[in-house]
């Protein structure tokens, strides 16, 4: 009986034989292996740094974010056949007030009223009734949505008490003061340098997704100020300033703006990057910037202006043309009232316009004109929808946006600052209670993840299967609201702010991904280690032969064959540790630096020296990885030494 110590022995000899064919083996297992270390390295690092980072922001609470399932304003048949009656009363009283005061009035061509009627179709024969997004229109479509069973902010927060949820808030939706020139809330625009734009506001603003401009395309929201308490920067407050100025939380890119601060460029240093984020860190707090509200009068008047100035321009000169008989003057200052600078108007003009002044308040009162600067004072950071570049890019998308901790992109103020009356709440078209209930989002805490997890799925009416084009082929507008109505769920409720579930799904993930890469693997590696070893054993015949007529047994030879695998199983294992570990730490190296400034923005953490680290030890992987590999090596071993040690010895001898 040949003991262990001789079996190792004799395996060591044999490695020494056939060294070329030796190397190839071991250079194919360990780089096809070393993949999987480098995915086990790279998923315990980011998995790691994950929970770390995780610590920041709504680290350790468990939110979900809802939203009522609602009616469109396109194609809301029920909807219209209710308005109908009013309408018609309605357009018939308008048509007899025009008549009575000689002012032109055109039903398809007004906006104010329920809905219209738009012609669709290949031949533009059909119709399709749209809501207004007019004072009565969205009276009309909140009334129908808030009378949805289950989509009161009350009814969220009795749903979700019921499954243990502690805390309540909710926050206006994003894009609540994006009203264009000229709607029936006003308009709202950036000061720069504490001027106003009249070419912007003619125009309205262009998309702008970084800056301060970008309140205008990502909205301006507002949320119960316990929410926004933990991305506040030091020392700051949800409290109104004593000059009036209400607290934000504002992208990095306008904090940029606002301190005079260009954008680095794309082939900025992380360390230059670092640098400008604590820059920008220790002197934006408390800065502000300005933005002027009008409500619709002012908006109309100013327009008015505006184009009364281009016309003049246009027509310098020109014979024939006569000056408007009322003009006006540009505001004076910024944010100011637009002035009448001449009026030449005959009796009867004055008579005409008065008549018009009287039909549109009889039916469509507004207020007076009104206007004001709003001062935002800035008192937190958020993350901008685009950062970094190349690389770096693809890695922070991955790991900032679908697994950060943060309030999201945009701006956000504590519902608390805004008050009956003021500009700020004009601009919000009113206050967080009022607002409609398309523009309004709801939030639960709950003590555990599990709880909130449960939540989620229970109350979450998931539409993603629901196809909007019916059988014949025709579009159904509310196919999913009717959808959750079947199933009595009137919510669309997701996990929010804190990464935890999402670090779970992450983990899931990568289990799921990695067992689909070890079978592929398992698969090739015991083809090619099957011929290998089975050569092996096959050119040593005369070798077994003589082992055999000295008196081994068949389960002796066996022993010195699975040695020389688990040795040639070790060293694979040792190659491809060594290799993946290599590659992890070169990408750590050339990408951490980068994504850890990112993520100290995304998660708003205290320290930003944190570092996010691509490269970790997952113990349990790696061991995975470890018992795989040996148990590969045993199995493609044991296949061809079965065959084999049933071989004649005599007839190996004379054979050779």
């Amino acid at each position: 009986m040949i003991r262990t110590k001789q079996a190792i022995k004799l395996a060591r000899t044999k490695l020494k034989t056939r060294p070329i064919r030796l190397i190839a083996l071991l250079v194919t297992m360990s780089v096809m292996f070393a993949g999987l270390v480098f995915m086990a390295n790279l998923a315990s690092g980011v998995i790691g740094s994950l929970k770390t980072f995780g610590q920041e922001g709504f680290g350790g609470r468990y939110l979900v974010t809802a939203r009522s399932v609602t009616y469109g304003t396109y194609g809301d048949t029920a909807l219209v056949n209710q308005l109908q009656p009013k309408q018609d009363q309605l357009i018939a009283q308008k048509k007899a007030l025009a008549k009575k005061l000689g002012v032109s009035y055109d039903p398809s061509s007004d906006t104010s009223l329920y809905y219209s009627s738009n012609r669709n179709g290949p031949t533009g024969n059909g119709t399709t009734q749209v809501i207004n997004s007019s004072p009565l229109g969205l009276a009309a479509l909140d009334a129908q949505n808030k009378a949805i069973p289950g989509t009161s902010f009350e009814s969220f927060a009795a749903q979700a008490k019921q499954a243990g949820a502690t805390h309540f808030y909710r926050s206006s939706g994003s894009g609540g003061n994006n009203q264009g020139a000229g709607s029936v809330s006003g308009n709202t625009a950036v000061l720069v340098d504490g001027k106003e734009d009249y070419s912007a506001s003619s125009s309205q603003s262009q998309y702008a997704p970084t800056g301060v401009q970008s309140i205008q395309t990502l909205g301006w929201a507002q949320m119960n100020g316990s929410l926004l308490q933990p991305f506040l920067l030091a020392n700051q407050t949800t409290q109104v300033g004593s000059d009036g100025s209400i607290p934000i939380v504002a992208p990095y890119s306008a904090a940029e703006q606002v301190l005079g601060l260009s954008p680095l460029p794309a082939t900025a240093t992380s360390a230059q990057k670092l640098q400008r984020l604590i820059q920008v860190r220790n002197k934006i707090a408390g800065k502000t910037a300005q933005l002027c509200y009008r409500n619709y009068a002012s908006e109309t008047l100013l327009q008015k202006a505006i184009q009364q100035q281009a016309d003049v321009a246009a027509n310098k000169g020109k014979a024939g043309y006569v000056l408007p008989h009322l003009q006006y003057n540009l505001p004076a200052a910024a944010c100011g009232a637009t002035t009448v600078k001449s009026d030449t108007r005959t009796a009867e003009e004055k008579k005409d316009d008065a008549n018009q002044q009287t039909f549109d308040d009889t039916f469509n009162p507004t207020p007076a004109a009104d206007q004001g600067v709003i001062s935002l004072r800035i008192v937190g950071l958020t993350p901008d929808v685009e950062a970094g570049g190349g690389s770096i890019l693809s890695v922070t998308t991955m790991l900032t946006d679908a697994l950060s901790s943060n309030l999201g992109y945009g701006w956000f103020s504590p519902a608390e600052a805004f008050t009956p009356g003021t500009i700020a709440a004009q601009a919000q078209n009113g206050l967080l209670a009022d607002q409609p209930m398309t523009q309004q989002e709801y939030y639960a805490e709950f003590p555990t993840l599990a709880a909130a997890n449960s939540f989620t799925k229970r109350a979450n009416c998931d539409t993603s299967h629901v196809n909007s084009i019916g059988q014949n082929g025709v579009y159904s507008p509310n196919a999913q609201l009717d959808f959750c109505l079947s199933q009595h769920r009137a919510l669309y409720v997701y996990p929010y702010g804190n990464n935890a579930g999402a670090i779970a799904s992450f983990q899931r993930t990568v289990w799921k991904i990695l067992r689909f890469v070890l079978l592929a693997m398992v698969v090739i590696a015991t083809i090619v280690m099957v011929g290998t070893f089975g050569k092996v054993i096959a050119d040593s015949r005369r070798e077994t032969a003589v082992f055999r007529a000295l008196g081994a047994t068949r389960l002796d030879i066996s022993q010195i064959y699975l040695t020389y695998t688990f040795l040639v199983g070790l060293l694979v294992t040792a190659l491809a540790f060594v290799i993946g570990s290599i590659g992890v730490e070169l990408l750590n190296s050339r990408l951490s630096a980068g994504v850890s400034v990112n993520a100290v923005l995304a998660y708003n953490a205290r320290d930003p020296h944190m570092k996010f680290n691509l490269a970790g030890f997952g113990v349990w992987y790696l061991g995975a990885i470890m018992v795989l590999i040996l148990a590969v090596a045993l199995l493609s071993a044991i296949i061809p030494l079965f065959t084999n040690m049933r071989r004649n010895p005599i007839r190996d001898m004379r054979d050779e």
